[in-house]
């Protein structure tokens, strides 16, 4: 069922992105209702919207090829939190990947980035993103 303003699969909210919807807002919006579809005990149907590969946003946005490899650290984060079993095979294609850091902040204080370094979960560190550990926590 289609809500406003959540996109059905992972792949439709890459695509309204590089249409120019928030990224954040879409994101943000996906997580919940899939978070509410798992609640229910409906698990199968939510991992069923992370299948279908996300085109790629890199040079579609700004900062497309960090938004890429988040989706892929987003998907294999939350099949793990949510006991759905082995993630899509999408996530581990090399373009998944930053070829260089990229850090949820900037800051000139080497001490916090390092910090984010050590408590980034383990799908977002190997794919060169550090952002906190609630990062796909929602209000």
């Amino acid at each position: 069922m289609r809500y406003l303003g959540v996109a059905d699969n992972i792949a439709e909210l890459a695509n309204l992105v590089a249409e120019g919807q928030e990224f954040e807002q879409m994101v943000g919006s996906f997580i919940d209702h899939n978070k509410h579809l798992v609640k229910k005990g409906l698990g199968a149907e939510a991992a069923s919207n992370f299948q279908f590969p996300p085109p790629l946003l890199a040079n579609k946005v700004e900062q497309g090829d960090v938004e890429d490899c988040f989706l892929a650290a987003m998907t294999e984060k939350l099949f793990q939190d949510w006991a759905l079993g082995d993630p899509p095979k999408w996530i581990a294609e090399p373009c998944r990947f930053l070829n260089r850091p990229h850090f949820s902040i900037q800051t000139r204080y080497v001490d916090y980035l390092e910090k984010l370094r050590r408590i980034s979960p383990e799908p977002f560190r190997k794919r060169n993103l550090f952002y906190t550990e609630k990062v796909l926590d929602r209000c």
